[in-house]
């Protein structure tokens, strides 16, 4: 886990730095090279897979309609072409058409089957050993094309039967994508129970989890209020994030999947501390001079 996300963070940083690039001077060349960092991600990890569409609405200034749509195909294309030749391998070895991975059952652990299983409360661990073990559940193996597909119909099904359901689950994954997911996340399901936490973990791991699961998120709120007049710089940066969460919140995310996004948190809540300075800065010579 902590391997996966120290690589998958600063590549994820360096491709917001590409689009960075790339929007400070729309050119079809620039969103050509960013284009393809993305498309190196994607091959990491597939959320990244439909980022491009949010481009042509991250593209400021005069630029029309057409050519926001012409960069944002230069972008797209740019990050097939990284990725086409993964997809013709998979394709070669399996058979079958499947751009970058499978999902190892994502959508069901995010569909109202799931659900009813959380209010059993059973472990995350004991969930992949009866649910999503080849061995007891009658050779549906997640990590295969096959299982994979089965899962994904198992959660259409599911969807279908309970859509009420499923939107209640969404909107609580919303919250569970940044706090962390209560199967996964929080042992007996006890979010921010500390005594819970106190059972598992040291201590300086505890902190380093109210720090990471509730104020950096609370932080970054606030951090939105205070920089509300002057969001346009930090578009692509709240762009992803909620990107990100809109994505994990429709199949499945834990605190693990918002890991990467972490340090755009602690961007934005600086510049929003700086903010704050600048103005206290700016006031005191005021309060200064009314008093005398």
């Amino acid at each position: 886990r902590l391997y996966t996300e120290a690589i998958y963070t600063p590549m994820l940083l360096g491709a917001l730095l590409a689009l960075y690039w790339a929007l400070d001077r729309p050119r079809p060349s620039r969103f050509t090279a960013a284009g393809a960092l993305l498309g190196f991600i994607t091959l990491c990890r597939p959320t990244t897979l439909l980022w491009p569409l949010t481009l042509p609405f991250l593209i400021r200034g005069a630029h029309g309609l057409r050519y926001r749509i012409v960069c944002t195909l230069v972008y797209l294309v740019s990050m097939a072409a990284v990725i086409a030749p993964w997809s013709y391998h998979n394709y070669r070895t399996y058979g079958v058409f499947m751009p970058l991975s499978v999902s190892t059952a994502l959508l069901w652990q995010g569909s109202p089957e799931f659900y009813h299983l959380m209010e059993q409360q059973p472990t995350f661990n004991a969930i992949w050993q009866e649910q999503l073990n080849p061995e007891r559940n009658g050779g549906h193996d997640p990590f295969s094309i096959a299982g994979d597909q089965y899962f994904s119909a198992r959660a259409i099904a599911s969807i279908e039967a309970e859509p009420w359901i499923y939107a209640k689950y969404t909107v609580q994954k919303f919250a569970y994508f940044w706090i962390g997911h209560p199967t996964a996340d929080w042992p007996d399901y006890a979010i921010f129970g500390l005594n819970s936490l106190i059972d598992h973990y040291p201590a300086w791991q505890i902190v380093g989890i109210y720090i990471t699961r509730l104020l950096l998120p609370i932080g970054a709120l606030m951090a939105v209020v205070v920089l509300h007049r002057q969001l346009g710089p930090y578009m692509p940066i709240l762009m992803m994030c909620g990107y990100f969460t809109l994505i994990h919140a429709i199949t499945f995310g834990n605190a693990r999947h918002s890991e990467p996004l972490q340090p755009l948190l602690v961007i934005l809540i600086v510049q929003a501390l700086s903010t704050l300075w600048q103005r206290s800065r700016q006031n005191l010579p005021r309060m200064v001079y009314q008093e005398l």
